[in-house]
């Protein structure tokens, strides 16, 4: 039974449900498609690194104006100090992939709603997405690091072409956007829905045991699903399944906390010492899934298909961090810590295989 239908059976707030329900229907009904937008935006336009660094540009322009003198020449310096920040792990070619990619999504998804210069970029590129992203990271001066330091250190720094940087202008004018057509219809939105949410609240407290009033996620089950799988393991740039205690020692770095190996780690595995837990004389670290797994599932407990425990997550590979948003079975995989390996640190590292007569071990 839903929530207007137990309302109307109740005398006491049955004259105030189906108002409230249509109330929130139509605020969600006339912002639905600028909240779209916004997300297209943020999700969007604003992973595109060109773009995103447009805000850059944005400071030179406003010190350049603002400035003269030794003024001007430092705040310059600490700008260019903020480019080469960005610029060391900045390649072009992958992020115009990126803008090819999402480009598109956002002129498709957001029809009628896209900033002037994106179309007036689109139209002099003859509405080809390929051959506007080759003009504008060609064009571009945070492509092209000698031509913006050289500005940069400049004594007259040309304000004329950074005004004219293609990013600069795709920035403004969707930040512009955002600023004039998007944020009041949300702010209007928001300031709406907190009323409505408030009597929607106080109207559910009203119906006392007959509501849940909440889902509760430490005893919601959620369950996700997959198979133990590398990346493309035959390749030189592949992933194996699983990782072992000797390549982690491989990686030893007694200057970098998270590369420390324990010194007792380090003599378990020079006697391949590894208890019960070892296979064929190594010992199991982790292995890789393909599991649809989200930010919050660490310490999740894997299981197998018969409901037993084989391990622990705790962390998505670096490729497939975007799985949040799109899931691609080819490269999205989670990192299981593997039980075994669990209990060799109890009974090994700890010392406290004491723990295990709490257990029902299988193998």
């Amino acid at each position: 039974m839903t929530w207007l239908n137990i309302h109307l059976m109740d005398s006491t707030v049955s004259g105030k449900a189906s108002e409230i329900l249509q109330s929130m229907d139509a605020i969600c009904n006339a912002a639905n498609a600028s909240i779209k937008t916004d997300e297209y935006i943020k999700e969007g336009v604003l992973s595109i690194e060109l773009i995103q660094q447009g805000q850059l540009l944005e400071k030179i322009r406003k010190t350049i104006i603002a400035l003269k003198g030794t003024a001007l020449k430092d705040s310059l310096a600490a700008l260019k100090a903020s480019y080469l920040s960005f610029e060391k792990d900045f390649d072009p070619a992958t992020d115009a992939q990126v803008f090819n990619a999402l480009m598109p999504l956002y002129f498709k998804n957001c029809n009628g709603k896209i900033a002037a210069e994106f179309n007036n970029q689109f139209t002099q590129y003859h509405s080809d997405f390929e051959r506007w992203s080759k003009g504008i990271y060609t064009r571009s001066l945070l492509s092209n690091k000698a031509e913006f330091i050289a500005l940069l250190d400049s004594d007259k720094p040309s304000l004329e072409t950074i005004v004219n940087d293609p990013a600069l202008k795709l920035y403004n004018s969707i930040m512009e956007y955002r600023a004039k057509k998007i944020n009041p219809i949300l702010n209007t939105y928001n300031q709406s829905m907190r009323y409505w949410n408030r009597l929607y609240t106080y109207n559910t407290l009203l119906m006392g045991e007959r509501a849940d009033f909440a889902p509760d996620a430490n005893f919601t089950q959620r369950l996700t699903y997959g198979v133990v799988k590398g990346i493309d393991p035959e390749s030189e740039a592949g992933y194996s399944f699983q990782t072992f205690l000797d390549e982690a020692i491989a990686k030893d770095n007694p200057n970098v906390e998270e590369f420390k190996v324990p010194e007792k780690l380090k003599e378990l595995q020079a006697k391949k010492d590894f208890g019960k837990w070892g296979e064929n004389k190594r010992m199991p670290i982790a292995f890789i899934a393909s599991n649809h797994t989200s930010g919050g599932n660490s310490g999740s407990p894997v299981l197998n298909a018969n409901g037993e425990l084989i391990g622990t997550n705790f962390d998505r590979v670096w490729e497939g961090t975007m799985s949040d948003l799109y899931y691609d079975p080819n490269i999205c995989r989670n990192i299981t810590l593997d039980v075994r390996y669990t209990l060799f640190i109890i009974e090994k590292m700890g010392n406290a295989s004491w723990l295990f007569k709490e257990m029902r071990i299988k193998k």
